[in-house]
């Protein structure tokens, strides 16, 4: 299992009807960059995030929003995500009047690799009573188990070591001789190096 969260890096001033402090995109990893909002109600996005790295088997998606409001029983913000054709609106944050974080699941909504990379945020304000509403941070989380990495070589019977491995990576020392190489579900670097009759195979993939 991996868990890959980002913050989002690009705010495309799409709708603009709340007050922006600091720099774009404003939702960053910082206290001074955010969003208010407080006169009317309005629309403010839309925030994208980096490609992921990721592939294989998606266990869940969610967005995390730090947020507050003024006042207590007042006013309402309201998020709004991009599935690739449509918005579709995760509801009103039950927000507090000190920052707090909300985690809202939308694993149902970006349930593939190329709707997590397309999506996108907005934000919606009701007004009530002069209430104020911040949001200063968004991320996008991502729980997956990673595709396998299976490398199959046919034709030959031969001798193989693995190496002990870094954190994330591994090294497959193969002596070969008219073997074919048969790569599955992931391409990864490789060094041919010869020798005599023979060669050598070096490979080295993400595990």
């Amino acid at each position: 299992m991996t868990l890959e969260e980002v913050y989002t890096n690009a705010f495309s001033a799409r709708l603009t009807n709340w007050y922006e402090t600091g720099n774009s995109p404003y939702l960053q990893d910082t206290d001074t960059d955010f969003i208010e909002m407080e006169e009317e109600s309005g629309d403010e996005g839309d925030w994208t995030f980096p490609n992921s790295g990721g592939s294989g088997t998606i266990n869940s998606v969610k967005l995390r929003l730090e947020a507050k409001k003024s006042k207590v029983n007042s006013g309402s913000t309201t998020v709004y995500v991009w599935d690739g054709s449509a918005w579709k609106s995760l509801g009103s944050l039950p927000l507090t009047t000190s920052y707090a974080w909300y985690e809202l699941d939308v694993t149902s909504i970006l349930n593939s690799w190329a709707k997590i990379n397309g999506a996108k945020v907005y934000v919606h304000y009701t007004y009530y009573l002069s209430t104020v509403n911040y949001v200063r941070r968004l991320t996008r989380k991502v729980d997956y188990i990673p595709a396998a990495v299976t490398e199959t070589i046919t034709a030959q019977s031969f001798p193989m070591l693995y190496v002990s491995k870094p954190v994330k990576a591994q090294e497959l020392i193969s002596k070969v001789e008219g073997a074919t190489i048969t790569k599955v579900a992931n391409d990864f670097p490789e060094e041919l190096i010869k020798s005599g009759k023979a060669a050598e195979l070096k490979s080295k993939f993400a595990t």
